[in-house]
């Protein structure tokens, strides 16, 4: 009842508002991810338009990150907000770059005259912390925005600090590496360094920052296998924590770089018999190969079996490649006979749909 007494008075009082109440209240409705929509939506966006010239950096960064937390779509106040900050870029500290950066990300707004100030400001990384770099990368590499003198600029800075970020912030800027394609050998180092140093402390690591940083790791082709028991170490010991995306990922990401651990296999295994059910396609895709890849059946837990079973009764959602990963492993661990079932069927037409694509450009 108090917060709807608070947000009834905040909507009669916002023609009255100026740039840092605005802020203030956006901020305070974004960490509560407050995601009613309704006239106050339009109303915040008129006032926000009116009173554009009076917003500070804070202002901006804070007004578009709680845009981002509760996924408010307006484009007119998302525009006037973004060209504010574009005009104003000399004024900002690290904090607001990263933060409006990931906002544009999360809002999937892929605004290129921001990202463009970005590079043309030559911003100090050095004043950046493990968080804002973490963050800015990240927001990059979800935008799919690549200036790789910039990115390898904050890899720089990010290895003399490497001893300060969290595990989720080594895990995102890794993660960022690989979907911008860019191995930036210099971090990748400090981080296998600093993830030996840790030792111990890594047997504590959430799941998907440890399964997101195999995957970087392989995407990437970098094999390092101290780097991979390590993480691995870390994984078997939170394996009831994973979910189905965290065992499929870091399975792929071991097979890739042919790390072969028969304790981690053994563990994902038995997990995963527990949520075949949770398994999306891919990830009985990713499964399937990282387990025929390094000649691991899973026979003492019924992996394959049960993967036959969930792949039948789920046949039509494969995708082709999905599909033919699951049935060569099947094939390869004897679960599945050569013949004329189901699945063979559908690879059938999906090789016949193919030819005749085929024949149809030739022609």
């Amino acid at each position: 009842p108090r917060f709807r007494f608070l947000l009834e008075r905040f909507k009669s009082r916002l023609p009255f508002f100026g740039s840092r109440q605005i802020a203030n209240s956006m901020h305070g409705l974004g960490a509560m991810m407050y995601r009613e929509g309704g006239p106050w939506v339009d109303m915040v966006s008129v006032q926000t338009q009116r009173r554009i010239h009076e917003f500070e950096p804070q202002h901006l960064s804070n007004t578009l990150w709680a845009c981002a937390r509760m996924q408010l779509q307006d484009s007119l106040m998302l525009r006037a907000l973004l060209n504010r900050a574009v005009d104003d870029i000399n004024r900002f500290c690290p904090l607001d770059v990263s933060i409006i950066t990931w906002a544009c990300a999360t809002l999937k707004l892929q605004d290129v005259e921001w990202l463009r100030t970005v590079v043309r400001a030559r911003l100090e990384f050095a004043d950046f912390s493990p968080q804002n770099m973490s963050n800015f990368v990240w927001g990059l590499a979800t935008l799919r925005f690549r200036n790789d003198n910039m990115v390898l600029a904050v890899g720089r800075e990010a290895s003399r600090k490497i001893q300060d970020f969290i595990p989720q912030e080594l895990s995102n800027f890794c993660w960022a590496l690989a979907t911008l394609d860019l191995c930036d050998n210099l971090i990748l180092r400090a981080v296998a360094e600093e993830v030996d140093r840790r030792d111990g402390e890594v047997l504590t690591w959430d799941p998907q920052s440890l399964s997101n940083m195999m995957w970087a790791y392989a995407t990437l082709a970098v094999k390092d296998d101290p780097l991979f028991r390590k993480l691995l170490d870390g994984s078997i010991a939170r394996i009831a924590d994973h979910d189905t995306q965290n065992l499929a990922n870091s399975s792929w990401a071991a097979a890739m770089v042919s790390f072969r651990c028969s304790r981690w296999l053994s563990a994902v295994a038995q997990a995963a018999v527990a949520k075949i059910s949770e398994c999306s396609t891919l990830h009985l895709a990713q499964l399937a190969f990282a387990f025929a890849r390094l000649c691991f059946s899973g026979e003492a837990y019924g992996l394959f079996p049960a993967m036959l079973e969930e792949t039948l009764g789920r046949i039509e959602e494969f995708a082709p490649q999905s599909l033919f990963d699951v049935h060569d492993a099947l094939v390869y661990f004897g679960a599945l006979a050569h013949g004329q079932g189901r699945i063979e069927r559908c690879l059938g037409g999906y090789y016949e749909d193919l030819v005749r694509r085929l024949q149809e450009f030739a022609e």
